[in-house]
């Protein structure tokens, strides 16, 4: 399995990869710590991630218009884009469910989320 993680707390991305790769062996894991970043590393030739979890908020791209600009690009062949969120305002609610197939809510249960990783 091919995963992208986009969070711009650099730790909590490499914590959340290092916990995966505990999980979800063999795995291979790409990191990303901004929007645009994550936007860059989904839509690169040959990456065929499959599954992209982000982070909502983030400098210079936020998650939501990072999924939705992937989405835009890579059509049918975009991967699961799942948002990992500690906080979100009722205002980006409606945009969060076009742009995500899931919502998982900071801290992430880690046994929730190898589940539905190893259901893909």
């Amino acid at each position: 399995m091919k995963l992208l993680i986009a969070d711009d707390d650099r730790e909590t991305a490499e914590s959340l990869a290092e916990l995966l790769e505990l999980f979800l062996a063999p795995l291979q894991v790409v990191l990303a710590f901004d929007g645009v970043q994550a936007l860059e590393a989904a839509t690169a030739g040959g990456s065929a991630f499959d599954a992209i979890l982000t982070d909502i908020e983030m400098p210079r791209m936020d998650g939501i218009n990072a999924a939705l600009r992937i989405k835009s690009s890579l059509g049918r062949a975009t991967p699961v884009l799942i948002a990992l969120t500690g906080h979100v305002g009722i205002s980006k609610l409606g945009a969060i469910t076009d742009a995500f197939d899931h919502v998982l809510v900071k801290p992430v249960k880690i046994d929730e989320l190898v589940h539905l990783l190893r259901a893909l």
